[in-house]
């Protein structure tokens, strides 16, 4: 499985979750440029970034298998709205805890890192929340 068919899978995750924060459809965007693009409103987005294999030793024809997949968050802050922020904040947390167990075709989740919390300069100067985390899985074979 590779890197780009775990991230369809995570987009199946998302769009199934039920009660959350706010009303959105998870995608993976043809272009990138996408993900930073305005929005009226709560964007998640899925890109496959990164498959590597790492062999156990010289004598050993099994190896460990990793995919990683980036997951970013984009929508407004409206003027007057600070609750907003707080929103967004519970919702990407939602998003990193929905992924914890899951396993596609033998790939179990290894861990998720945020890489960006929020964007200062999408926040101060764009009003727009920003946020991204990769989640890490992995098999051996």
């Amino acid at each position: 499985m590779t890197a780009d068919e775990i991230a369809d899978q995570i987009v199946g995750v998302f769009n199934a979750l039920t009660g959350q924060e706010f009303v959105f459809t998870a995608e993976k965007p043809v272009v990138l440029a996408t993900v930073e693009a305005e929005r009226k409103d709560f964007g998640v987005f899925v890109v496959a970034k990164d498959e590597q294999e790492e062999a156990f030793g010289e004598h050993d024809d099994g190896c460990k298998r990793t995919r990683v997949v980036s997951i970013a968050v984009n929508g407004p802050i409206r003027e007057g709205e600070a609750w907003t922020l707080a929103k967004y904040l519970t919702q990407f947390e939602a998003l990193r805890i929905a992924l914890e167990g899951t396993e596609f075709s033998g790939y179990r989740w290894d861990r998720n890192e945020v890489i960006s919390l929020w964007d200062r300069e999408a926040l101060h100067v764009r009003n727009r929340f920003m946020a991204l985390f990769e989640a890490t899985y992995y098999t051996f074979s």
